[in-house]
């Protein structure tokens, strides 16, 4: 990952969200103190700002359609402002203003196909606007607060994914009336992104247990993959050519190869003693008290998923093949035996760009990736994972 530059102002605020602009090597930002700007490279090498736009409150998201050279922006006051950049990227004129919500916007999702501009908001409103017309197209209450959110233009579902680790589905028919049809379960905490991939029927996500999922939602299997291989948390995911590109909160970046074959872990039993020593679990009051010894922690082997104390459970291995790619985990004795050297190959790639990020844009036409950092600076680098 070879670094391409850095954009850092003084003046400007904490910087909330960035997109790349691919016909130049340039970038939008928005930040708290309310500003939207353009930054342009300079024959030195030195980012300027040709535009810079103050707005009614500060900016949350942005999405940027290149086709159209329209940018959305959801703000903390619960409006999705459109623009339209000039060919020449010195102007950004205001074309329209969605009254989407209340409350500050979580997320955006551009819906081309039906022309449609979709807001979560911080209450749990999904609000669904016509583009063209500005018209509002619908409003829908999900039963959790979506904080990311994308859609299947195809089948018209919509991916919520929530601060407690499920992901809801809501269908929305042809004339804009939204239904929630199902809800996933597989991460134990908050879900920092999501990702529909149509050429797969997939659907990718990560959360702030460090785990990414794969869901099988074109083949109807539910979960499908469980993919561990950061040590951080990742908070953004892209997919090109058959490859998942997940980047963690501390600029560590993982190339998944998905078309190796992979298989889920297994479900873990549960027991109230050892599956292997007998000794019973800190809960298993009755053993403990007849046995007249000290309970034990439960832990799970993550080849066969017996539950297992923590003797039984010492030693470590890494298994690409079920997800676990850099990081040993724990399993029993009998499992680590039958696990060959082959068997530990990885299956992805890793990187580190040594940044602690807030935020992440990648952008495969341009090759190009744009960390948000904790010191306010925008850093920009070629992907070459």
């Amino acid at each position: 990952m070879s670094a391409v530059g850095e954009v850092a102002d003084p003046s400007m605020g904490m910087v909330k969200a960035t997109a790349i602009i691919r016909d130049d090597d340039g970038i939008i930002t928005v930040s708290s103190d309310n500003s939207v700007r353009v930054w342009l490279k300079r024959s030195n090498g030195q980012y300027w700002p040709s535009v810079c736009h103050f707005l009614t409150s500060a900016g949350r998201k942005l999405k940027i359609d290149h086709e159209s050279r329209l940018v959305f922006i959801g703000q903390e006051s619960g409006t999705v402002q459109m623009f339209e950049l000039s060919e020449d990227l010195n102007v950004l004129a205001s074309k329209r203003v969605f009254n989407a919500h209340n409350v500050p916007v979580n997320d955006l999702v551009l819906c081309k196909k039906k022309n449609w501009i979709i807001s979560g908001g911080a209450d749990g409103t999904i609000s669904i606007s016509e583009i063209g017309s500005g018209v509002k197209v619908s409003d829908f209450s999900c039963t959790i607060v979506p904080k990311n959110i994308d859609i299947d233009a195809d089948s018209g579902v919509l991916f919520c994914g929530t601060s407690e680790g499920s992901i809801i589905l809501v269908r929305i028919s042809s004339d804009g009336v939204c239904s929630e049809v199902n809800k996933l379960q597989g991460h134990t905490s908050e879900i920092t992104s999501i990702l529909w991939e149509p050429n797969t029927n997939f659907l990718f996500s990560c959360s702030t247990d460090k785990t990414i999922m794969c869901w099988d939602i074109g083949g109807k299997k539910g979960l499908f993959l469980r993919l561990q291989g950061h040590q951080d948390i990742p908070i953004n995911l892209s997919f090109k050519d058959m490859s998942l590109y997940s980047i963690g909160s501390n600029g560590g970046i993982v190339r998944w190869d998905m078309t190796k074959q992979r298989s889920p872990p297994p479900e873990w039993t549960e027991s109230d003693s050892c599956e292997i020593c007998k000794g019973p679990f800190f809960w298993n009051f009755k053993q403990m008290w007849e046995e007249k010894t000290m309970g034990k922690r439960q832990h799970h082997c993550r080849k066969c998923g017996k539950a297992l104390c923590a003797k039984c459970a010492s030693n470590q291995t890494v298994m690409p093949k079920l997800g676990f790619e850099f990081v040993p985990v724990r399993v029993c004795k009998e499992c680590h035996d039958s696990v060959s050297d082959a068997d530990k190959t990885p299956l992805a790639k890793h990187a580190a760009l040594n940044r602690q990020c807030l935020n992440i844009e990648v952008d495969h036409s341009m090759r190009r990736v744009a960390t948000i950092n904790r010191n306010k600076s925008i850093s920009l680098f070629n992907l070459e994972l």
